[in-house]
């Protein structure tokens, strides 16, 4: 592989990964903002809100498509059959730093 494409590679996959993290972790602090009766967060008898992917995975899709339904650009990151989104059809972020610097995967062949 290409040096600069494994480093470009790398930085994508440091880059999804704390993307990633920090929409999840948004996306749990207002599911479980939601779910507190009195939005007390300090209440020690406020359940503890548990951490669930099942959730929050569907809440970042649908705050995605909101977004993209607003003419918006989002960058939810992902790899699609192991290939980073910014080298597939899919990515219309034309924001997208990864986008603009790699070719998508129809012109690599």
């Amino acid at each position: 592989m290409n040096p600069d494409i494994q480093q470009t590679s790398d930085c994508f996959h440091t880059f999804l990964e704390n993307r990633n993290d920090d929409l999840s972790n948004a996306a749990f602090s207002l599911l479980a903002l939601l779910h507190q009766p009195s939005g007390d967060r300090d209440n020690p008898e406020t359940p503890e809100f548990p951490w669930n992917m099942a959730l929050i995975g569907p809440l970042l899709d649908t705050a995605e498509k909101i977004l993209q339904d607003g003419s918006f650009s989002s960058c939810y990151p992902y790899y699609e059959e192991d290939i980073p989104c910014y080298r597939t059809n899919s990515c219309h972020n034309c924001d997208c730093v990864f986008r603009q610097t790699q070719p998508v995967q129809d012109d690599i062949k």
